[in-house]
């Protein structure tokens, strides 16, 4: 039975529960039994009902917004003592209780509360506070406006103030005379031994303790220059790099990339700010200096959010002496936060690249060449970047790290090159590649390219190998994730792509990277309907880059597969306009147009593609038989049949071929003709072949995207769709997709990510 109330939401969620979990399996499993039992008792006691578990999170309902405060009060000090952290937020809004679960607007707040918040934390809405202000044993501070993902409307956010708090059950109104003893006894004792802890706490290093209850997530900004020539500025940078991949390595330290932080070189921003978009706890600031053959490094840990200083230290050391500074540096910062390295890391970071000084000047130089061809994609930059590559091999041949970055040149030279030549980028992408790991076999670099290659060449088992191990050995690198991320989504696992996909975003904040990463989420969240996802990311992509015509790609589609083909009009038009007449959008455009029964424009647009084909002199596109259906439709059925024929000839030949690839969409195209044409029979064989590969199809421009909704609106099914058997062809289709969206949406909502 279903029921719709006011009702306050709380969502807390365990700090750092995943990392647990892939560290030791039995006692993060021994940490969610008692988290479980330990929200049992008190959400009891403060007349809450637990709703559901959602990973290591929980869910739970009050009556009244008072007492969800002060049970997330009573968790969070109980917790405390456990040796643990928790996320808590609190919202009161209209619910929906259903079979023991509960919907609405209000639980996605909560949710959204929860993942804002610091270690510790409560935060509460607006719609909370209001309540609970004028209660003389709760208050909060004022955060301002927050803007939450899938929230419309920024919302006043508050943190609950409750350090020193303590409450009385909500059930039980007066404590027992023997109870009354016990705690008078108790207070010389209590008083007794926070004396002594008091005491302990002086004696020992007190930032320590306090950095030992913060996440371990750090960033290092991008050193300054203090030389006076301005050209040095690759060593410092080369300072920042050596150090930031050093602390890569420590499995327990959760590390932003190069690219994530290279925004921050000139900051505008104060590091609360800097620290709340790179979301970590800690960030590491520093400068470098060379006079002569002296180098001077000063390096500092600060806690971000409160841009206070933890650490700091001086190095002046003969530029020989370099590599040891860096390890040193790292291993200092370790310390700090109270890691504990194994042999296999503190040997990893200890590693010299090279004996040769004037080697690692050129490769700084190289590096610092590659960095910027990255973001530029200037040709200059990338014959820069080799050409110094190649001098420092000159040098030293044994140069393992410099073999790496040729291959991540190459790798990306054959991503933003022409189609024309860029296999031959992906050759010696991987030659080098084999040549670093044939040096060194625990790199991870050299991994994570021989992964991508083998995702790229359609090998998945060896990719999935070469992934997991570089992953092992570099368990910050976000491009791992998204190359396992990647892998997965590849071979149609969705949950675990969108948990390495998730792993990455957390990682990865260069604005470049990311918005790869989101064209590939929404590319998954086309494919399995998760169509509320799919345009939240959209939306986020077309403002990273307002100019990117793939969004108008990605927007025009979701609206399709909605049927609303009057927005997804908008959005091909726009897109056109954007690309400078892409054949996709004139492609799209005369689809959508005939879908909207305007045959003549439809036709416009399909007579520019073929126009464009006989400039380029190419052969049939493989989508353009809905050419045929405007035409048929335009009573010009002659043309048409010869059209569609051409086309059922093409795909079976391509069936045969070795190239031939099932979720390329043949078997629909197949099915859609055949039905339009009246051939019942030949519809069915083909829908089903299609039926058993899936209705994800991949159409190598925008990627892989469903089509089991798209067939609802699609005209050429017209004949049969209200036959038996397509309806449950499509409700099956529709229903495994549905089981899939839940899993998907669950590991999203449960991520501690």
């Amino acid at each position: 039975m279903q029921n719709r109330r006011l009702a306050a939401i709380m969502f807390t969620d365990i700090v750092g529960y995943t990392a647990l979990m892939g560290r030791d399996e039995e006692k993060a499993f021994n940490l969610l039994q008692n988290n479980t039992n330990l929200h049992n008792s008190l959400i009891n006691q403060f007349n809450g009902n637990l709703i559901k578990e959602i990973g290591d999170g929980i869910l739970a309902s009050f009556e009244t917004n008072a007492d969800a405060v002060r049970c997330g009060i009573a968790i969070q000090q109980a917790v405390k003592k456990e040796g643990y952290k928790l996320r808590i937020g609190i919202h009161e809004g209209d619910l929906i209780f259903k079979d023991a679960d509960v919907w609405g607007d209000g639980v996605n707040i909560a949710a959204r509360l929860q993942e804002l918040a610091m270690p510790g934390d409560i935060l509460i809405s607006e719609a909370v506070n209001k309540d609970i202000r004028n209660k003389a044993d709760i208050s909060a501070k004022k955060l301002g406006k927050k803007a939450l993902k899938n929230v419309l409307i920024p919302i006043e956010v508050f943190r609950v103030n409750f350090e020193d708090k303590t409450f009385k059950d909500s059930k039980v109104d007066e404590i027992s005379k023997e109870r009354r003893i016990t705690v008078k006894w108790t207070y010389p004792i209590i008083i007794g031994l926070v004396i002594i802890i008091s005491g302990v706490l002086l004696w020992y290093n007190w930032p320590k303790d306090e950095i030992s209850n913060l996440e371990k997530s750090i960033a290092v900004l991008p050193f300054k220059n203090l030389s006076n020539n301005p050209e040095k500025q690759y060593l410092a940078d080369g300072m920042m790099d050596a150090i930031l991949n050093h602390l890569q390595k420590i499995r327990e330290l959760e590390v932003r990339s190069r690219t994530s932080v290279e925004q921050f070189r000139d900051p505008q921003q104060s590091l609360p700010e800097i620290a709340k978009k790179l979301k970590v706890n800690y960030i590491i600031e520093g400068s470098f200096q060379m006079v002569g053959e002296e180098a001077n490094l000063i390096v500092q840990l600060l806690i971000a959010p409160e841009d206070k200083h933890v650490w700091s230290k001086e190095y002046t050391r003969n530029w020989s002496d370099i590599f040891s500074v860096q390890s040193e540096v790292a291993q200092s910062i370790a310390s700090e936060l109270q890691m504990v390295l194994s042999d296999e890391e503190e040997d990893r970071i200890n590693r010299k690249p090279t004996d040769n000084l004037t080697a690692y000047d050129y490769y700084l130089r190289g590096k610092e060449n590659n960095v910027r061809y990255f973001f530029s994609q200037d040709e200059q930059d990338f014959s820069n970047a080799i050409s110094l590559f190649r001098h420092v091999l000159d040098l030293d041949p044994g140069f393992i790290q410099v073999y790496a970055e040729m291959s991540w040149t190459f790798w990306w030279r054959y991503f933003f090159g022409e189609r024309s030549d860029r296999y031959n980028y992906l050759d010696s992408a991987i030659e080098f590649c084999d040549k670093a790991l044939s040096l060194d076999p625990n790199l991870s670099d050299g991994f994570a390219l021989s992964g991508l290659y083998n995702i790229i060449t359609g090998n998945p088992e060896k990719a999935l190998d070469d992934l997991n191990r570089a992953k092992y050995l570099s368990p910050n690198d976000p491009r791992v994730y998204r190359f396992l991320g990647l892998l997965f989504h590849s071979e149609l696992d969705y949950k675990k792509a969108i948990e390495n996909y998730l792993k990455a975003e957390n990682l990865e904040h260069s604005s470049y990277e990311i918005l790869i990463l989101k064209g590939k989420m929404i590319e998954l969240f086309l494919a399995i309907g998760a169509n509320i996802e799919a345009e939240s990311y959209i939306e986020e992509f077309m403002i990273l880059e307002p100019n990117n015509y793939l969004g108008y790609m990605m927007y025009g589609w979701l609206a399709s597969v909605q049927g609303n083909f009057e927005k997804a009009l908008e959005a091909y038009q726009n897109g056109l306009i954007q690309s400078q007449d892409h054949p996709y959008f004139l492609r799209k455009l005369g689809e959508t147009y005939a879908f909207l029964k305007r045959f003549s424009e439809s036709k416009e647009y399909w007579i520019k593609l073929e126009s464009m084909k006989e400039e380029t002199e190419t052969d049939l596109g493989f989508y353009d038989y809905r050419y045929a259906y405007t035409l048929w439709m335009m009573d010009e059925k002659e043309k048409a049949l010869q059209l569609f024929e051409d086309y059922i000839t093409y795909y079976k030949e391509y069936i045969e071929s070795n190239s031939f690839r099932k979720i390329s969409g043949v078997y629909y195209s197949l099915a859609g003709i055949y039905a339009f044409l009246g051939n019942r029979e030949e519809a069915f064989k083909w829908l089903r072949k299609q039926e058993e590969v899936g209705f994800v199809i991949d159409d190598s421009i925008i990627g892989s995207y469903t089509y089991d909704d798209f067939i609802l609106y699609d005209p050429l099914f017209d004949n049969i769709r209200d036959e038996e058997e397509f309806k449950k062809i499509v409700e099956q289709a529709q229903a495994k997709k549905a089981q899939i969206r839940a899993e998907v949406r669950e590991i999203i909502n449960s991520s501690d990510i």
